[in-house]
């Protein structure tokens, strides 16, 4: 059975199972760990919370290189029998949503001792791959590389994340400020690189029709570099509210009461809503007003702007209003 055949097979079990399979898929979009991340740092620890946004950012930004090299097409644009069940204008291999879930339902799974949780991470990963095979944006052979990607990607983050600890505690405030914008400009830059190698290559008029057949107007970007500067931007942003408080700090308060950590959650919670949406809808009309291109430096340097200012809301920002408020416990200062 060829790979179109599969996807064809999950669709017509049926469309009742639509908004399931939506909802499973969620659990690997931005939204869904845009929540449950800062969760993990603000309430639970801080530590492990940046890990869990680190090995994000970077099978993010993995899966954008990998995605460029292979510039292979997502299901609904090169078969008019498959239903477009949710709308993507990225290339499909390896799948995003599959190789996230492994990486970082993958590292839940190593923290968590509880067998019955394991297992049911373990579905979870399974049901997230098996949602974007029937929703139509990738073949099986996607998802399958994708889970192969995330899961080497978690084994060598566990064994070198110790040391590059190790070797970031010993640079300076200076050193660490510079590693971290270094870093964060070699991300969208190595995905330029990527373009550049394949600026000859053109999407086939075959797949826009078919693609465009299904979800209208809007246009396929398939080598656009929209979410290598929200991972720079977010990578930045992260880091150098990481650094500052750290070092003013010594290390982040932690503890409180349930009610505390509701109340750090919720605050915390507002302020990520500004900045994300309401700067997103502020930028959006300003480019609007200007006629501007979303993929034009311009509009780059708003996104990376906006997604800096949330990573530091929530390293820094938030945390220190926490502190003024004196909403940790005893051992928080």
């Amino acid at each position: 059975m060829d790979q179109i055949a599969w996807v064809i097979v999950f669709q017509n079990l049926g469309l009742w199972l639509q908004p399931l399979m939506s909802f499973i898929s969620t659990l690997g979009t931005e939204q869904f760990y845009l929540l449950v991340m800062p969760w993990i740092f603000w309430c639970v620890d801080a530590t492990i919370g940046l890990q869990f946004a680190l090995l994000l950012l970077v099978s993010s930004a993995l899966n954008a290189y990998l995605k460029f090299i292979f510039h292979a097409p997502r299901p609904f644009w090169v078969d008019s029998r498959v239903q477009a069940l949710a709308v993507e204008t990225s290339f499909g291999i390896p799948s995003g949503h599959a190789q996230n879930a492994a990486s970082l339902w993958g590292f839940g799974a190593v923290l968590i001792k509880n067998k019955a949780v394991k297992w049911l991470i373990g579905l979870i990963i399974l049901a997230i791959g098996i949602s974007r095979v029937y929703l139509g944006v990738h073949f099986v052979g996607d998802v399958i590389v994708g889970w192969l990607v995330g899961a080497i990607l978690l084994w060598v983050f566990l064994r070198i994340a110790p040391r590059i600890s190790k070797w970031w505690v010993t640079l300076s405030v200076t050193g660490q400020l510079a590693m971290a914008v270094l870093s964060s400009v070699a991300i969208p830059v190595i995905g330029w690189g990527f373009t550049m190698i394949f600026r000859t290559w053109r999407l086939p008029e075959e797949w826009v029709t078919i693609a465009q057949s299904k979800i209208g107007l809007i246009h396929l970007h398939p080598f656009s570099l929209e979410g290598l500067v929200t991972v720079a931007g977010t990578w930045l942003g992260a880091l150098v509210g990481w650094i500052i408080c750290t070092h003013q700090w010594k290390s982040y308060p932690s503890g409180g009461t349930l009610a505390q950590r509701v109340l750090r959650y919720s605050i915390g919670l507002v302020g990520l809503g500004v900045f994300y949406a309401g700067l997103g809808m502020v930028f959006g009309q300003l480019l609007s007003a200007l006629g501007g291109s979303s993929e034009g430096l311009f509009a780059m340097a708003l996104r990376y702007f906006r997604y800096g200012i949330v990573g530091v809301w929530v390293t820094a920002g938030a945390p220190w209003i926490f502190k003024m408020l004196r909403l940790y416990g005893a051992e928080g200062g």
